[in-house]
């Protein structure tokens, strides 16, 4: 038998004589002023306290105020027990005005000077400030001593968050240099969409064979699974961004041959183009200079400031590429991640410049981001 066999639990109606209902709770305050006052308040805590006095005031029990509301029995009581002592006001939280900041202003601004300095000039290893590092750093300049939750507040206060630093290059391009490429570059596009060129953007990408698990709707019961290979095995993947466009080519390995071929395929697609481009080995190379200067009045290159990848719009487009490409899905082999993202029909022809392995992908992109179905025949005709 349990320690409490021999008790009585108390009876819910006699809990509930604590607080009176009826005419009898809150007797300074009719039903009408009640509801009228419910009705005006906002939504919140305020609005629940009133609207359990309301339901009081009309003779129901606090246990089924507290189905009603979805709120604890012991709250609700307390809200009662509060409201019926003293009158509408109570349903406010009364703020302590006699309770001083343990955080004062003060404090704030030595808080500010730790965090804008780096944690080794204090003696601590480590290259970011944690929360550890600033409850020690206060315990030894004031003596206090204060929990996760009011540190963060404060910080919070005082324009701070817990985030990651992002990584820049230490030899990337100035902001004036950047903001001068910007300007410069505004003007050859403007330039160049009235001469009927194509504005396209390039980079690429590499990706292994590991079998990349992405997010996706599945049944609750049950594991579901993907093979993988724990393959080091990896596969590059050439891609340009237009206006409206988006073509895709897998290739074994990135370098200026097969830079040039993406771009002789290119050319069979577009005409005329503007290529806005970073400063990649095989973009900079004899071969591909060569290239271009051949085609110089269908092909016209933009090169990036150096180390500045945000400038470069398909690189916003990356993750999605990959995730759309990689994600759920499992390749045995190089050949077989290239024959998976294009098919080829059975009776197609093989070109004399195609890439050994690569397959083409050709998408067209809504403007709000949405992938629409694959473009069946590209553009083969030069």
């Amino acid at each position: 038998m349990g320690k409490t066999a021999g008790k009585k639990r108390p009876n819910a109606a006699k809990r509930d004589e604590v607080v009176p209902k009826g005419v009898v709770f809150m007797p300074r305050v009719s039903l009408k002023r009640l509801t009228k006052a419910h009705k005006k308040e906002k939504a919140g805590k305020s609005k629940y306290r009133l609207y359990a006095a309301l339901l009081r005031k009309e003779g129901k029990s606090i246990r089924k105020i507290s189905r009603m509301l979805g709120v604890a029995y012991s709250t609700v009581r307390d809200w009662l027990v509060r409201m019926h002592a003293g009158n509408l006001k109570r349903r406010f939280d009364r703020k302590r005005r006699d309770r001083v900041r343990m955080i004062l202003r003060q404090v704030h601004r030595n808080i500010k000077w730790w965090l804008g300095r780096d944690p080794t000039r204090y003696w601590y290893e480590a290259g970011s400030w944690q929360m550890v590092m600033i409850q020690d750093m206060l315990y030894k300049k004031f003596r206090i001593r204060c929990k996760t939750g009011t540190l963060r507040r404060a910080l919070r206060r005082i324009r701070f968050s817990y985030r990651k630093p992002r990584p820049v290059p230490y030899n990337s391009a100035t902001p004036e240099e950047q903001e001068r490429f910007k300007v410069e570059t505004n003007r050859l596009v403007n330039e160049a969409a009235k001469e009927g060129f194509a504005v396209l953007t390039c980079d690429e990408m590499h990706a292994r064979l590991w079998s990349d698990a992405g997010y996706g709707w599945r049944p609750t019961n049950g594991h579901d699974t993907l093979k993988t290979s724990y393959s080091k095995k990896s596969v590059s993947v050439f891609g340009v961004l237009g206006f409206d466009s988006l073509h895709v080519r897998t290739v074994d390995a990135c370098n200026s041959e097969t830079f040039k071929v993406f771009l002789r395929e290119m050319m069979r697609t577009h005409p005329r183009i503007l290529l806005i481009l970073d400063n990649a080995p095989c973009h900079r190379s004899e071969t591909v200079t060569e290239f271009v200067k051949d085609n110089e009045d269908r092909l016209k290159p933009v090169f990036l400031p150096a180390y500045t990848p945000q400038l470069n719009p398909i690189e916003q487009q990356r993750n999605v590429l990959k995730r759309m490409m990689f994600a759920g899905r499992y390749f045995a082999s190089v050949e077989g991640c290239h024959r998976g993202h294009r098919p080829p029909p059975p009776d197609a022809p093989r070109r004399d410049d195609e890439l050994p392995g690569g397959r083409a992908i050709t998408k067209m992109i809504q403007r709000e981001g949405d992938w629409a179905p694959p473009v069946e025949n590209p553009v083969e005709n030069s």
